[in-house]
């Protein structure tokens, strides 16, 4: 069964401060690059107590060349469906640079 997160401003509020006690945890943080849905759902399925995602990840799995300008709302929505399945914390690494300016 999938859990859907809700994107409230307390809900995000506490996924960050359970991120930040991860890093100050005794055990070493893992954090596995998830790039689409799926993959996200395995490492956190495997167990993993956070997930990450790039830009280049999210990219190629939209069908982009690792270093394309896309869209900002293409990039947002790809990351919000991620983010609404995971019960755990979503770091995600951005290059701005990658984003237009205006939304697509």
């Amino acid at each position: 069964m999938i859990h859907l997160s809700k994107f409230t401003v307390k809900a995000q509020k506490g996924k960050a401060e359970e991120f930040r006690e991860l890093h100050h945890g005794k055990r070493i943080l893992i954090l596995p690059n998830g790039w689409d849905v799926p993959s996200a759902r395995v490492f956190e399925d495997a167990g993993f107590p956070a997930i990450a995602t790039s830009s280049a990840g999210l990219l190629v799995s939209l069908g982009y060349p690792d270093g394309e300008v896309i869209g900002r709302d293409e990039f947002v929505s790809a990351v919000g469906r991620i983010a609404r399945v995971l019960s755990v914390p979503l770091m995600l690494s951005l290059a701005l640079e990658r984003l237009q300016k205006t939304c697509s």
